[in-house]
């Protein structure tokens, strides 16, 4: 399995702890280290130049990654390249936004990523790359909130085969 961006490598870490092999790539050397420190098998490399052979991978995951990219379709592509199976994406939910600023909540998450999604604008960029996908919002993030669709995360999961 394949982590791109993976930061400080907690899902690495987990997937790793539960038994999946597990690389974890990052261009932020201080997460990265932090990621090594904690057992993860990470490395320095560029999610839109992912030095590794076609198809290396059963899975890639792109968890929390695409908003923060200069070019998501260059990463898409790259996770497309290097994944035999699938590829696991979750992005932040941008429906969300206009809520938070009813309980005078800034993530500071929304506050820096270069692109922002909501569930039509991801399945747009993922079909220019994927035939089969599914995108779906998930992660309640106030539970106390009535309406079913107010979802903290979209995401997706890509069938290759």
């Amino acid at each position: 399995m394949l982590d791109i961006g993976c930061g400080a490598g907690a899902y690495s870490k987990v997937l790793s702890q539960e038994g999946f092999e597990c690389i974890g790539i990052d261009v932020n050397v201080g997460p990265l280290r932090k990621a090594k420190n904690a057992g993860v098998q990470g490395l320095i490399m560029d999610g839109m130049k992912v030095g590794f052979r076609d198809k290396a991978f059963d899975m890639v995951l792109l968890i929390e990654v695409l908003e923060h990219v200069v070019d998501p379709g260059k990463v898409l592509a790259e996770a497309r390249r290097v994944a035999k199976k699938r590829i696991f994406i979750t992005v932040p939910n941008l429906e969300l936004l206009p809520h938070l600023s009813q309980f005078n909540v800034i993530m500071h998450h929304f506050l820096e990523p270069t692109h922002f999604f909501t569930k039509k604008m991801l399945e747009a960029l993922l079909s220019q790359y994927f035939r089969k996908f599914e995108v779906d919002r998930f992660g309640r993030f106030f539970p106390f909130l009535e309406s079913p669709e107010l979802y903290y995360h979209l995401r997706a999961i890509i069938n290759l085969e």
